[in-house]
C-alpha cells in the first residue's frame, strides 16, 4: 500500500500550486518506508519537509510518539539533516553506480563461470514457474521481507506496457539472480534486485544485458544506441562489490553514496541473510516521466 501526503504552496497567490509531497509505502504490518519527499525550491526552508514527513508518519506537533517503525531505504544528502533532526539514524549506505550499455557489453567476460553455475536468462515475462519461485524465494531470504506480489509484477515486465516497459531475468546456478528493467522504449536500464554471490555479479550483468538486447537485429544501430543508453544500479552496502565493479567495468562511475536511515538504527533488511546486493528501486525508474513525455507526447 502506498499513501501520499501533499501540501499546497504557502503563497496566497499560488493556492492551486503544489508546494511539496511525500509518500509512505507499507513494507510489512509494522514497518513503513518513507520516500519521494519533494519540496518546491521556492518553499524550501519553511518547514514543509518536516510537516510532510510528520503527516506521512501520522505524528502531530503535540505527540511525537508512535509504535510503528519508519525507515528510509535511501536518503539523499539534502534530506539527511531533516531526518536526523526528526530522530532518524544512519543504518547503512547505498552506492549509485552507472555506466553505458556499451561499457558492460565491451569490458566483461564470463569465462570464470563454472560448469555447475549454468547461466539462464529469460525476458518478456516468459519465465517458468520454477524460475519465478526461485526468484521470490531468494529475494525473501536476502531481504527478510515478504514482497512476492511486487517481485512477480517486476518479473512480468508489463507494468507500463503502453510505454514499452520490459524486464529480463538472469540466473547463475541456484543462488544468484538479477533483474534488468526498462520502463520505456529507449529509457535507461535499472539493474536490481541483484541477489546472491558477489563473485558472480559481473558475469550476471553481462548475461542480463546481452539477453535484454538480443532482439536488436541492426548491429550498427545497436552499437550507437548502446553508447547512449545508461545502466544504473544501487548497491546496498557491500563496499567490496562496489570496488570490484568500478575496477572491472570501464566507464563505471560511482555517482553518489547516500545513507539508509531508520528510527532504531536497524536496517530494513535486518532479517535477511546478507545476499541482497543491488536494490529493487521503489520508483518506476530514473527520469521515467520525462522519457515517456518526450517519446509519447503525453
Amino acid at each position: 500500500m502506498v499513501t501520499a501526503a501533499i501540501m499546497q504552496s504557502g503563497d496566497n497567490n499560488k493556492e492551486d500550486e503544489l508546494g511539496g509531497s511525500a509518500c509512505k509505502v507499507s513494507i510489512d504490518e509494522n514497518t513503513y518506508g518513507l520516500g519521494m519527499v519533494l519540496v518546491d525550491p521556492s518553499n524550501r526552508g519553511k518547514g514543509y519537509a518536516k510537516a510532510l514527513i510528520n503527516t506521512s508518519m501520522g505524528v502531530s506537533n503535540d505527540d511525537n510518539n508512535t509504535n510503528t517503525k519508519y525507515i528510509l531505504a535511501n536518503c539523499n544528502e539534502m534530506g539527511a539533516p531533516v531526518y536526523r533532526k526528526l530522530g532518524f539514524k544512519d543504518c547503512g549506505t547505498n552506492s549509485f553506480l552507472s555506466c553505458s550499455v556499451s561499457d558492460i557489453m565491451n569490458t566483461i567476460s564470463v569465462d570464470n563461470i563454472n560448469d555447475d553455475d549454468k547461466v539462464r536468462t529469460v525476458s518478456d515475462g516468459k519465465y517458468t514457474n520454477e524460475q519465478l519461485s526461485l526468484l521470490t524465494t531468494l529475494d525473501a531470504r536476502a531481504t527478510g521481507l515478504k514482497r512476492k506480489e511486487r517481485i512477480e509484477l517486476l518479473a512480468k515486465g508489463d507494468y507500463a506496457k503502453q510505454f514499452g516497459s520490459c524486464t529480463t531475468l538472469a540466473f547463475i546456478g541456484s543462488d544468484t539472480v538479477g533483474v534488468a528493467r526498462q520502463d520505456c522504449t529507449n529509457g535507461p536500464i535499472w539493474i536490481g534486485p541483484i541477489i546472491g554471490d558477489e563473485k558472480k555479479v559481473i558475469p550476471l550483468l553481462k548475461a542480463l544485458i546481452e539477453k535484454h538486447f538480443a532482439n536488436n537485429q541492426d548491429n550498427n544501430k545497436a552499437e550507437a544506441e548502446y553508447d547512449k543508453l545508461k545502466c544504473m544500479m544501487l548497491i546496498v552496502d557491500h563496499p567490496n562489490l562496489v570496488e570490484t565493479l568500478l575496477s572491472s567495468i570501464k566507464g563505471m562511475q560511482n555517482d553518489w553514496v547516500n545513507s539508509s536511515m531508520s528510527q532504531d538504527r536497524e536496517s530494513v533488511y535486518k532479517n535477511g541473510d546478507g545476499s541482497y546486493l543491488s536494490m529493487l528501486h521503489p520508483t518506476l525508474g530514473y527520469n521515467f516521466l520525462a522519457e515517456c513525455e518526450s517519446r509519447w507526447k503525453v
